[in-house]
């Protein structure tokens, strides 16, 4: 299976590249791609933060999707040596700057205009780029690095798929965490089925799938999903004490068992097969999640800054 990814129907506009991003400093540094995605280095730990900001809504559309596959394409081309990055790199950190929201997943609003419209070629579009990154980063980028999700709020769908594809997941105590997609009468097909079936005990998670479920981090935490579980609003400054020892965080570390590309290529297929069979129900469903997501934003759980401080 060809990596280079098409998109055949989807209008992705062209983003930044590396060359014009602006370095903001010598040992610490901030790159940002747009208004929803920025990298922090910190030269000290050898750590990139990845930290987004989706908008209008907290998931994944399709102009952040495309900054992270650049970033991904980026880290793999030059092994994580950037012209203004983190010589060296150790860590790689997900995190996100919408506070009380980690990522509420895919675009269902794209979704469902792709499923009236009967675009498959869209829809396994969006899907290809979606595994793209969560390849990458399940694989560390083909490097000897480690991948950490900093998870600080709602962890749904998509969002808890890339939290799964990182090495470690570190959680704030209120963070929840739910695949909602059988509620529409879908699957999560961008690679959770992969990534549980190869943790201890796969097979008894595959309820987490199946059932749109909500759990705690306390709840992931004893299933073996999370890592490590910290106090509300220390999320950042723990993870930045950790990254001090990198003892610690190896002994965190649990080894992976290898996916193939194809493996997730067959799933976003047979998802894309279902997704073009929802129904008018299904759909009425999902744009009430849309709404959901929307209110997420306009209750105030965003800040008027597009960005907290930096760790």
């Amino acid at each position: 299976m060809n990596r280079t990814t098409t998109l055949p129907s989807l209008a992705f506009p062209p983003t930044s590249n590396a060359n014009t991003l602006t370095q903001t400093g010598s040992h610490n540094s901030e790159h940002r791609f747009s208004s929803q995605l920025r990298m922090n280095f910190d030269c000290e730990c050898k750590t990139i933060w990845l930290s987004w900001a989706p908008c209008p809504r907290p998931c994944f559309n399709s102009e952040l999707l495309t900054e992270i596959a650049e970033f991904t394409d980026c880290m793999r081309q030059t092994k994580g040596s950037f012209p203004y990055a983190v010589p060296d790199c150790a860590y790689v950190v997900l995190a996100s700057d919408i506070p009380g929201i980690f990522n509420t997943g895919g675009d269902l609003d794209l979704f469902i205009r792709l499923i009236e419209t009967q675009d498959r070629a869209g829809i396994v579009a969006y899907g290809k780029i979606c595994i793209d990154v969560l390849h990458a980063f399940y694989n560390s980028f083909d490097r000897q690095l480690t991948t950490i999700a900093l998870i600080q709020g709602r962890c749904f769908g998509g969002g808890f798929e890339s939290a799964l594809a990182c090495d470690i997941r570190v959680a704030e105590r209120s963070a929840v965490f739910c695949f909602p997609e059988h509620l529409f009468g879908l699957w999560p097909g961008m690679g959770a089925w992969s990534f549980l079936l190869r943790k201890p005990g796969g097979q008894g998670l595959i309820d987490l799938l199946t059932l749109g479920k909500r759990y705690s981090a306390h709840e992931m935490q004893k299933l073996g999903l999370v890592d490590v579980v910290v106090e509300d609003g220390t999320g950042r400054d723990a993870l930045q004490e950790m990254l001090q020892d990198d003892a610690v965080l190896q002994r965190i570390r649990s080894e992976k068992t290898r996916i193939d590309f194809d493996e997730l290529w067959m799933s976003i297929n047979i998802w894309a097969t279902c997704a073009l069979k929802l129904t008018a129900t299904n759909r009425k469903l999902m744009r009430r999640f849309v709404g959901g997501q929307n209110q997420l934003i306009t209750r105030g759980e965003r800040e008027d800054q597009p960005y907290r401080k930096s760790s």
